[in-house]
């Protein structure tokens, strides 16, 4: 089950960017769960998946996760990594972290 919305999103628009969610679509999806706030605005977002997909943050999702080096797309565990940097960003868990995207922001 595709409760997070990532997999819609990678079937969507993953076959014309080789794989790759574009970062632009993945802020878009996240606005509409409700899931920024003042800690984790849609720009920072933007800015930091843009710095995991040209390979200038390195990306952790339990192990190292490799760029894809494909300017301005992302693959589902960069977006992962990136619960887990929102979440930091919180001082929550990465686990409130996914609950906010599946509740809608609740």
């Amino acid at each position: 089950s595709d409760v997070l919305g990532f997999d819609a999103l990678l079937r969507k628009h993953g076959p014309n960017n080789d794989g790759g969610i574009p970062i632009g679509k993945v802020v878009d999806h996240l606005r509409g769960h409700a899931f920024f706030d003042g800690a984790v605005t849609a720009e920072l977002t933007y800015d930091y998946l843009e710095a995991l997909s040209n390979g200038t943050e390195d990306a952790t999702f339990i192990c190292d996760v490799e760029p894809l080096c494909m300017k301005g797309a992302v693959g589902k565990l960069h977006i992962y990594a990136m619960l887990g940097w929102a979440a930091e960003r919180r001082g929550t868990t990465c686990a409130e972290s996914i609950s906010k995207v599946v509740n809608r922001g609740r």
